[in-house]
């Protein structure tokens, strides 16, 4: 079975879940039995592990690909219903079980037994409902949230990680759409959006893959970033860009049929120091500054149909380029409003498959 790169990230985020459920489980059992028995550890790990599961195979199957599209508030009351629900069933049938086997009883003789009933209306249920319901929002919200403002800047914006402005390398990618006018001019301004709001859809998870992360949208570009190291490991920055134009070549039916054309795309690469910090108070943002983004989007403005992805020759030499790459130099430019000259390379790349 060949997994999606989406799929991919999602078992990897189960293995964390599911860590977490084995992690938390115990405190709640802690706190509500203290070591009177080892029986609410088992049936707290055993819960944990369905929960995660659920959570899992949901996140795996049904909030998946085109799901994703659906508005936030309409995602996350569906989450909220489905958990909720599997959480009830979840609890109440391990507690169940844990009674036929501990007292020697039938399902229907644990139902009607006194001590579950005390159990239900009387003792821990609805705690243990609470904490479970509670961790599990908390997970789906934090998920859904990492998905709509980026993994990274939430972590970021939590820990307070950039409050204080500080000085990092970052190597910044510029991808650009062609031919705006004649698609606006074609489709109208609404379509447009619409088309370019599905190339990303379509794009973010090899973004993801890639260690990238989405700075910035404008207008018909976007911007992505990566930290110095995470770029340059397996040339990560350059990869993602071939990547996703051999994405782009096997959607171009659904492209053409929904807009009667096919996305063209031009990059820049470049790398340098910027300042990075958050700005805002009412709404906040993790921002760069630095001559770094200008001279992307100027490398940007030099590319052609013929070289249309370009890099500086700063970031070229830290990369260790893999074969199926061919770098050509184009020479050194004198960049609008830059004093200094800038030399950039062309990259193409060998039709062949990649790492």
């Amino acid at each position: 079975m060949n997994l999606t790169l989406e799929q991919k990230r999602k078992l990897k985020n189960a293995k964390t879940l599911l860590s977490l459920g084995v992690i938390l489980s115990p405190i709640y059992a802690f706190f509500a039995d203290g070591f009177t028995s080892i029986t609410p550890y088992i049936n707290a790990l055993i819960i944990a592990i369905l929960l995660a599961g659920t959570v899992a195979f949901s996140e795996f199957i049904l909030f998946t690909g085109k799901v994703k599209k659906i508005k936030f508030y309409q995602l996350l009351l569906f989450r909220v219903l489905l958990y909720t629900t599997s959480v009830v069933i979840i609890i109440t049938v391990v507690m169940i079980v844990s009674r036929m086997f501990r007292f020697n009883l039938n399902f229907q003789e644990v139902l009607n037994s006194k001590e579950f009933k005390e159990y239900i209306y009387e003792q821990d249920y609805k705690t243990g409902i609470i904490y479970a319901l509670s961790l599990v929002g908390l997970v789906v919200f934090t998920l859904q949230m990492q998905r709509k403002i980026g993994p990274k800047v939430l972590v970021a914006l939590i820990s307070g990680k950039y409050k204080k402005p500080k000085k990092v390398e970052r190597i910044v990618l510029f991808i650009e759409l062609q031919s705006v006018k004649y698609i606006i001019e074609k489709n109208g301004r609404i379509a447009f959006f619409n088309f370019l709001n599905d190339i990303i859809f379509d794009i973010s998870e090899n973004i993801i893959h890639r260690k990238g992360e989405i700075y910035e949208y404008i207008e018909n570009q976007i911007l992505i970033t990566w930290d110095i190291d995470k770029g340059i490991d397996n040339a990560n920055c350059i990869r993602v860009f071939f990547e996703i134009k051999e994405l782009i070549e096997a959607n171009k039916i659904y492209y053409f049929e929904q807009y009667a054309t096919n996305p063209i795309l031009r990059a820049s690469l470049h790398a340098g120091t910027m300042v990075q910090g958050v700005i805002g108070e009412i709404k906040s943002e993790i921002k760069f500054y630095g001559d770094t983004m200008n001279t992307g989007a100027r490398i940007l403005g030099q590319t052609t149909e013929e070289d249309d992805f370009l890099i500086s020759e700063y970031l070229l030499e830290k990369i260790d380029l893999p074969a199926i790459y061919q770098s050509k130099n184009l020479g050194n430019f004198e960049l609008k409003g830059k004093k200094n000259i800038v030399k950039i390379f062309s990259l193409s790349s060998t039709p062949v498959n990649h790492l």
